[in-house]
């Protein structure tokens, strides 16, 4: 149990910095900065281990991080300035879950059932009234609809991304490779890296409230900021994560991870001044325990 609630601690943990760090940096440096960190960590930890399956496994696991840590984190690093840290992982992990199942379903031919059609409804409507447009404390009215759409990129992006490393583990269990988890996690960070680096190149994101109140400003807090997003996420996030899985069954780790929005809800508030309306508090929590209804639906 403890390495799954570690891992719901660090996920926080990282969204938290990572909007820090926007407010210095902007979301493509942020995001940019913290990737190539995670690469290096990561490839150091990869190389100890030693084990490095080529062609057609490296290719998919890259794949999946251009989708999940590449696309999906752009949305993710958007949506931070415009929703704040609460909403943005609330959109994260608990839309992610029924978003994989519909792509499982039309790719791999997985079956949903009505059970967890009904708890992924559920969960949509829960995220719609946390968002809780009309009365959304401090996020701008006009940003919470581009707050939102990025947000559904994000979902999108892990949802999708888990999918396709799902599909990497089973060709890994078909031709009786070895693949050590954190091997797996630097080959995903290696196409979000990519995907990162275009968007550093192309991408020029308009100003929003807290995004830039420090365009480009380096600084010691700065390097903090980038060097806790790094490791609480891609690597020591993703670690714990695995280790869970490892010693615990899924059906006890995931519920437990998808609790990470309501353990945002503090840690927003100390730091960022996020005062949620009941309203939202409501949709959050409902939204959170539906998406932990699903998972057991899914994995029961």
């Amino acid at each position: 149990m403890i390495p799954a609630f570690l891992t719901t601690i660090l996920f926080s943990l990282s969204a938290i910095s990572a909007n820090r760090s926007i407010s210095q940096l902007g979301s493509n440096v942020a995001n940019a900065s913290r990737l190539l960190l995670a690469a290096f960590l990561l490839g150091v930890i990869a190389l100890i281990a030693g084990e490095f399956p080529g062609g057609t496994v490296f290719w998919i696991f890259f794949l999946s991080g251009v989708i999940g840590f590449g696309f999906g984190d752009i949305g993710v690093f958007y949506a931070l300035p415009r929703l704040g840290s609460r909403l943005c992982i609330l959109f994260a992990q608990c839309l992610a879950a029924p978003i994989a199942g519909v792509i499982e379903w039309a790719w791999l031919g997985s079956e949903l059932s009505g059970t967890q059609v009904w708890w992924a409804v559920a969960t949509l409507l829960g995220v719609c009234v946390a968002l809780d447009p009309l009365k959304a404390k401090g996020v701008r009215k006009d940003m919470w609809r581009s707050g939102a759409l990025f947000g559904l990129l994000a979902a999108v992006g892990q949802g999708a991304g888990a999918v396709v490393s799902r599909y990497g583990y089973d060709i890994v269990s078909e031709e009786a490779l070895v693949l050590p988890p954190m091997t797996a996690a630097f080959f995903r960070v290696l196409g979000g890296l990519l995907v990162a680096a275009l968007a550093l190149r192309l991408l020029r994101p308009r100003s929003v409230p807290g995004e830039f109140k420090k365009r480009g400003r380096w600084n010691r807090k700065t390097v903090v900021f980038i060097v806790a997003n790094a490791l609480a996420g891609p690597v020591l996030g993703v670690s714990c994560y695995q280790w869970a899985l490892a010693v615990r069954p899924s059906f006890v780790v995931l519920p437990i991870v998808a609790l990470t929005p309501v353990v945002v809800m503090p840690m927003s508030m100390i730091w960022e001044g996020d005062r949620p309306s009941v309203v939202s508090v409501v949709g959050s929590v409902f939204a959170v325990l539906s998406a932990v209804m699903l998972t057991l639906a899914t994995l029961g």
